[in-house]
């Protein structure tokens, strides 16, 4: 039951990387006005920092089939 858990909340992050490669030409256009570098940056470590964060979630609540 926690392994297909995990296997949704994987999957659930993969669809959002997609999803965050279609942005690819937004973040382009960031990196090359150098103004908002900082914000590119700070976005990236905010993704990694999830993608950690979603290895160490709390066992999910009883209800889950």
């Amino acid at each position: 039951m926690l392994d297909r858990y995990f296997a949704l909340r994987r999957a659930d992050f993969f669809l959002n990387y997609r999803k965050l490669r279609t942005l690819w030409p937004f973040f382009k256009a960031c990196w090359e006005k150098k103004k908002t570098f900082l914000i590119f940056c700070f976005s990236i470590v905010y993704l990694v920092f999830l993608a950690y964060f979603v290895r160490f979630l709390p066992s999910p609540p009883e209800g889950i089939p």
